[in-house]
């Protein structure tokens, strides 16, 4: 595959194709997400192909992240107009607030005769509080941006059917609307997460961390918490620049303060006692006079180390990215 940077006819093709544009961000990230070649890649590719390109529910779970990625990065160099910036703000999987987490449709439906417009109902209602949740558009005034206007009245004629104890059969039109209401749920999935039926019970769909996710909580003891708290936690650590797979040995714990700048100084003494490097039971001038906030900046810009805000006020995560 050729680099990032090609000629003025491909560019003018990929404006408008978002098949290539697809490739152009998978081919951006094949050398390991480096920043450079992503920021290059985005100046092949229009807001025109970036949009036709979310709407595309063909791609896989795996690229939805990774384009949700690509969209949060070029948006810090590349200059949209207002309209182009609010069009885009949807496809990139912005950060979700604690809040927001709390309020998310852990749960779409848990009937267990599985029938389609059992299913329906409660994937609708799901994608209702998402697209509330995290203030979607609604390009036609009817249905949130990414899902179809045609696809969503035969969900909501399907629906209808949910109180009726012998259900009309659904049609083959319905049912592709409801995998195609499916997938945007799993576009919207919070980090880690995945939409879908339950591993120990098929009848119960909504989001669940992934079998990486899972592995990760578990490495940093965060198992048996709250999903909305799962989610947070992933979320800062990928924010912090960890992948699922290096959660283990980069989540370094928590530390106290108020403020970022004052838990990074928490941290630091407690790193240096534990490397040896303070005795704190026999300190005296002048490594009393010793700038926490200080080195913790040095940790931060030489090492990796970032403090994120966790779901308890005044208690921060500490993460280091390699």
């Amino acid at each position: 595959m050729t680099d990032c940077c090609e000629s003025h006819e491909t560019q003018s093709i990929r404006a408008t194709d978002p098949e290539l544009a697809a490739r152009l961000i998978s081919q951006a990230y094949g050398d390991g997400g480096k920043e450079h070649r992503i920021i290059r890649g985005a100046s092949l590719i229009s807001v025109s192909a970036l949009l036709a390109l979310g709407s595309c529910f063909s791609i896989s779970a795996a690229f939805q992240k990774r384009f949700s990625a690509f969209l949060r990065l070029i948006a810090r160099y590349a200059s949209f107009s207002r309209s182009d910036a609010a069009s885009l703000a949807f496809l990139s999987m912005a950060s979700l607030s604690l809040s927001q987490l709390q309020a998310f449709p852990w749960i779409a439906c848990d009937r267990a005769s599985l029938r389609p417009c059992d299913l329906a109902d409660g994937f609708l209602g799901a994608a209702d509080t998402i697209a509330d949740l995290l203030k979607l558009p609604r390009p036609d005034g009817f249905a949130p941006a990414g899902l179809s206007s045609s696809s969503l009245r035969l969900l909501q004629e399907l629906a209808a059917d949910c109180s009726s104890p012998v259900a009309s059969p659904a049609s083959e039109e319905a049912l592709e609307a409801l995998e195609e209401l499916s997938e945007w749920l799993s576009s919207r999935a919070p980090s880690g997460f995945f939409f879908g039926a339950s591993e120990g019970d098929g009848s119960l769909f909504g989001f669940w961390p992934s079998e990486e996710a899972l592995e990760a909580l578990e490495a940093a003891d965060f198992l048996n918490d709250d999903p909305s708290i799962q989610a947070f936690f992933l979320q800062s650590a990928e924010e912090a620049g960890l992948e699922l797979s290096g959660i283990g040995d980069g989540f370094r714990g928590e530390a106290e303060g108020l403020t970022e700048e004052a838990a990074g100084a928490f941290f630091a003494q407690d790193l240096a006692e534990e490397l040896g490097a303070v005795d704190f039971q026999k300190l005296s001038w002048p490594l009393t006079c010793v700038d926490w906030e200080q080195a913790w900046k040095e940790l931060s810009m030489g090492d990796g180390f970032s403090a994120s805000p966790s779901h308890k006020f005044g208690l921060f995560w500490i993460f280091q990215a390699s």
